[in-house]
């Protein structure tokens, strides 16, 4: 691994390594981190999660997650990331690893953007809710419940999974094109504010109020 200091910016990565700790998930990340740190960014791993983990020792869902981080985390510290990282459980008995609170706030208000290069989805993932209240533009594969949310051009880069040459190109875009950064900000947080709980609730509440009157 190189001595020298990166000369991009941070960047947030986001996906399931700890959610589902098996190998061909942990080194599909660990790839997306090592390349962009090779490519010159500052790469962070974040994972947050609303249900419970998968724990692969009693094949079912569990809120302790403290034997998928003891899994996963030799992988990030052999390759540099062991301070770099952070899983956050919100869920009734979850809990904050790795990094905590304060710093996950730092490093969003920090971060050039985040990239969430899922290859299938996993509904919406609440980081990249968070990602967009901070006004970070977003580089995102439009799988699941992310197309629903980031707009290409608008909020967001979104680029085909797989294809990480397309990833490089719209990183290698949203760091080289003059104002690019922050107008995609801008939506990000235009974003954020429609999904923001004093807008959703009352349009949730017509709806269940129609679907209890039928």
């Amino acid at each position: 691994m190189s001595s020298q200091p990166p000369s991009k910016g941070k960047i947030i990565v986001f996906g399931i390594l700890f959610w589902y700790p098996l190998a061909g998930v942990t080194y599909q990340f660990l790839h997306y981190l090592i390349g962009l740190r090779r490519l010159g960014y500052d790469p962070y791993y974040i994972e947050d999660s609303g249900r419970w983990v998968y724990d692969p020792r009693l094949n079912d869902l569990s809120p302790e997650a403290d034997g998928n981080i003891e899994a996963v985390l030799p992988a990030l510290k052999q390759h540099g990331f062991g301070d770099r990282w952070a899983f956050h459980g919100k869920y009734p008995e979850g809990r904050c690893y790795g990094m905590t609170e304060s710093q996950i706030d730092s490093l969003y208000r920090e971060a050039a953007c985040v990239v969430l290069a899922s290859r299938r989805g996993e509904g919406l993932p609440n980081v990249l809710l968070e990602a967009l209240a901070y006004a970070r533009p977003v580089v995102a594969t439009p799988v699941s419940g992310v197309a629903d949310v980031v707009s290409d051009g608008v909020n967001g880069l979104l680029v085909p999974p797989g294809d990480v040459g397309a990833l490089r190109a719209a990183l290698a875009r949203l760091f080289q094109e003059r104002g690019l950064a922050e107008r995609l900000g801008q939506g990000a947080r235009a974003t954020a504010e429609r999904f923001a709980w004093e807008r959703v609730r009352p349009a949730l509440e017509e709806v269940l109020e129609r679907w209890r009157a039928r």
